[in-house]
């Protein structure tokens, strides 16, 4: 496996965690109300649409004899930045600790997975934007 082909399953494996976050679109409420602009239910849907894009590009990579360079890894990259920029944003306006500590005193220990996604996830996001930047530039 190239690491294109690596790199682009482990995206769309990542962003295909939505699915865990918001309990299979039963909760996707509960992502939607910590940032509704970029989380809206269907801004969930677009987090899966960006899956199976990744994953076509490394579909796509594994069967090129060069998969690095391509511009396909740049806009991946763009895009990730995208996100952690929002996070960031999002981070510097909320207290992500200390809602995830509300949500585990409540009686529905579900109630944890919505803060907890807003908390984290912009760390992977960053991940993959350097990941995706460095296929690009190979």
């Amino acid at each position: 496996m190239s690491a294109c082909s690596a790199v682009g399953i482990a995206a769309a494996a990542f962003n295909g965690t939505m699915l865990i976050w918001n309990v299979g679109f039963l909760r996707s409420e509960s992502i939607a109300k910590y940032n509704r602009n970029l989380f809206s239910v269907e801004g969930q849907v677009a987090v899966l649409l960006w899956a199976s894009a990744y994953a076509a590009a490394a579909v796509d990579a594994q069967s090129s004899s060069s998969c690095g360079g391509s511009t396909i890894w740049l806009i991946f990259a763009v895009e990730k930045m995208w996100y952690f920029y929002t996070w960031i944003r999002w981070n510097q306006n909320n207290d992500g600790i200390k809602l995830v500590k509300l949500a585990l005193q409540s009686h529905d220990k579900l109630d944890v997975l919505a803060p907890l996604f807003h908390t984290l996830y912009g760390i992977c996001d960053l991940t993959f934007g350097i990941m995706f930047a460095w296929l690009w530039l190979s």
